[in-house]
């Protein structure tokens, strides 16, 4: 919305007349969607450019891709993967990196990421391309592709990343649990790596995570009664009963 749009609006609020509150009594309709509809410009852009193509790499961009763009803190610029390497970046003089900061404005963006995967580990490059500067640029030392905790990591990174433009962790690295037939069920916050919690063919409810994200405390409901369960979050052993604690979400550290 444009700065004169806003006045109109706020000149006609200031015209309306008083009047008394009242409770809304209108019934809510079915099927209509509450969201946000962002024009054009008003979340900053941001592109990312991929390192040499292979598939830890391609996994690697798509992934803090995603995780990026599920944040709500960037409009994400999509160019082809195969574009994605060259774009804008060789070397200048004295063997120095040149950026193509002109380039990245030109198609909308206020950052750019650049992952690499060198001989010490990958690479993660963020540059401010409004102040034509690297922002910071972070080593990490990633497990294999095929890790069980390798989708973790990239989360964690894609959250630093995020810190590094904004001053603010991410989200990407955030846990969730919640209750589908009576079964529950364990997720990535971008909808990966489902896993059940509770067992199948026993109703299960109210799903916690402890305060240290190191185990999840449910309620399971037999005929003679119900408990709580503790399980141990990397494991999955029962170890205890509890009472568990109220929480939806944890962010693995």
């Amino acid at each position: 919305m444009t700065r004169a749009a806003k006045r109109c609006i706020w000149l006609l609020l200031l015209a309306l007349p008083a009047v008394a509150h009242a409770q809304d009594t209108t019934p809510p309709r079915e099927g209509v969607r509450v969201g946000i509809t962002y024009q054009p410009g008003v979340r900053p852009g941001m592109l990312v450019l991929g390192g040499v193509p292979g598939e830890r790499v391609d996994s690697l961009r798509a992934i803090v891709t995603r995780d990026l763009d599920y944040s709500d803190q960037y409009e994400i610029i999509t160019v082809p993967s195969e574009d994605s390497v060259p774009l804008g970046i060789g070397s200048g003089p004295s063997g120095t990196e040149f950026v193509n900061y002109r380039l990245y404005a030109a198609l909308g963006a206020d950052f750019s990421v650049r992952i690499r995967e060198l001989d010490q580990g990958v690479v993660v490059t963020v540059y401010d391309v409004r102040g034509e500067t690297i922002r910071r640029e972070l080593a990490v030392s990633l497990p294999s592709l095929d890790d069980p905790g390798f989708r973790m990591a990239v989360h964690r990174m894609s959250d630093d990343i995020v810190r590094a433009c904004i001053g603010q962790l991410g989200i990407a690295a955030t846990r969730f649990l919640f209750l589908q037939h009576g079964r529950i069920y364990r997720v990535d916050a971008d909808g990966a790596d489902l896993e059940a919690v509770s067992p199948a063919g026993v109703r299960a409810f109210s799903p916690a995570w402890s305060p240290d994200g190191h185990h999840v405390a449910y309620s399971e409901f037999h005929d003679p009664g119900a408990r709580i369960v503790i399980q141990e979050f990397l494991e999955g052993m029962e170890i205890s009963q509890r009472m568990p604690r109220k929480a939806t979400g944890f962010r693995r550290g």
